[in-house]
């Protein structure tokens, strides 16, 4: 107890490293002694925190070794196997077939609610929901992130709380429930505020920082990076290397800050450690930064490396391979991808719990998608749509993005003068916003 107890301070303090040594040291003991509920405490603790997009080999082992020490019926034990279930269900996500984690988390849930732990429950809502974050039906899971932010706020827990806006957040930006986003975000920032720890601040930093991107007030998102930054450079949060980096590269792509990206593109797999499939998704990202500097030749070249091996319309990758795809891939490949993308037409797309980015209406990747098989009128209709939404939204450099979009889609359907005027407007609010890259493409 005393060296977990020095693990959860030494993690509050941002030395994380230390607090997996401690955890890994008990875990020992407790294999030693067979001791089934001191190593699921320990592994507990080792997983205290979450990981979104990662899966740690260490981790997901101390908790099937736990699980099958657990062997006693008593209410304890039931408990504190329930929590590891849901635990292992995280740990385990994302998975090449993601309904086996689903379904652990699922089943950890129901578990819960039949304890009648309140705590209990909140812990679980929490930790086992990070398994169904993007695989669920949306309205199930954030019929979940809704009941674990009000018996959250109920019972004092905070930080459960803010982990459930998060969560609420995303998938309101998801629907296009925009105003229902700019309500997550602040009460995220006042109550992080409230709880003053760092720790428990730049996820909710990074949350508005992908709001001013998106809004165009770049020094307000410079500010909010600056801040991750400070904190970054006192703790060794795993976690938190990997959201900082990977936020400051898709943060980079949609500013057209292409210096950045250039510089950003052949490290991207150094931020990966404990990413499935790493190499894969390094390739996406680097096909989805190449594709916005429209480098025809590299974009292709990534492509090749993941077709085939991943499909790229799966909804955690739209926002990397759509853009790319419309740029690069054969006309089957398009017809393909747009067939699987239209009954999602109406939805946005962001780049998930890790980047916290705002990605663009899924009509615009539709519409791109039509630009480039020729079908005119309705990449034209759809990129008006969507300009109109962003401009209705105050998303100003989506505005831009996306006048910008419409001169090339006008080009191609030979109306040079309307096409002229949309890249007029692109390069004025390009000009105004500051990104270099777009000036460049806009003139």
């Amino acid at each position: 107890d005393e060296a977990l107890h020095r693990a959860v301070v030494a993690r509050a303090a941002g030395r994380h490293g230390e607090a997996r040594r401690r955890c890994e040291g008990v875990l020992a003991e407790a294999r030693g002694r067979r001791d089934g509920e001191l190593r699921a405490r320990a592994a507990l603790t080792l997983g205290a925190e979450l990981r979104p997009g990662t899966v740690d080999p260490g981790l997901v082992t101390a908790l099937r070794e736990a699980q099958t020490l657990l062997t006693s019926t008593s209410t304890r034990a039931l408990a504190l196997a329930c929590r590891v279930e849901a635990r292992l269900a995280a740990a385990l996500q994302p998975a090449d077939d993601p309904r086996v984690p689903m379904a652990m988390a699922e089943q950890a849930i129901a578990e819960a609610r039949a304890l009648g732990d309140p705590a209990l429950l909140r812990e679980v809502l929490q930790t086992a929901g990070a398994a169904l974050v993007d695989y669920a039906p949306r309205a199930q899971s954030m019929a979940l992130w809704q009941e674990l932010h009000e018996l959250a706020l109920a019972a004092g827990d905070t930080p459960r709380a803010l982990q459930a806006l998060a969560r609420l957040g995303l998938d309101h930006v998801v629907l296009g429930e925009l105003a229902a986003f700019e309500a997550d975000i602040e009460r995220l920032l006042e109550l992080s505020l409230e709880l003053g720890h760092p720790r428990l601040r730049w996820r909710a930093l990074l949350l508005e920082s992908m709001r001013a991107v998106a809004r165009g007030d770049f020094e307000r998102s410079d500010r909010c990076v600056v801040e991750v930054q400070q904190h970054a450079s006192v703790s060794d949060d795993p976690a938190l290397a990997t959201s900082l980096s990977a936020h400051l590269i898709s943060r980079a792509i949609l500013m057209h800050r292409d210096d950045d990206v250039r510089a950003a593109v052949d490290h991207i797999i150094s931020m990966m450690d404990d990413v499935p499939h790493a190499e894969i998704l390094a390739a996406c990202i680097r096909m989805s930064a190449f594709a916005r500097l429209e480098d025809g030749h590299a974009t292709a070249r990534e492509l090749g490396r993941v077709r085939g091996r991943m499909p790229l319309a799966c909804a955690d990758l739209r926002h990397l391979g759509m853009e790319a795809c419309a740029l690069v891939a054969t006309r089957d490949e398009q017809l393909a991808f747009r067939a699987e993308l239209l009954p999602d037409a109406a939805l946005h797309m962001v780049s998930g719990h890790v980047p916290m980015t705002y990605e663009g209406p899924v009509g615009r990747v539709i519409a791109l998608l039509d630009s480039s098989l020729g079908d005119h009128d309705s990449a034209l209709a759809r990129l008006a749509a969507a300009r109109a939404a962003a401009s209705a939204a105050h998303l100003s450099a989506w505005v831009a993005q996306l006048d910008y979009d419409l001169g090339r889609a006008l080009a191609a359907a030979s109306r040079p003068a309307e096409a002229h005027a949309a890249f007029t407007r692109a390069l004025a609010a390009a000009e105004s916003l500051s990104m270099p890259g777009l000036i460049l493409r806009a003139r």
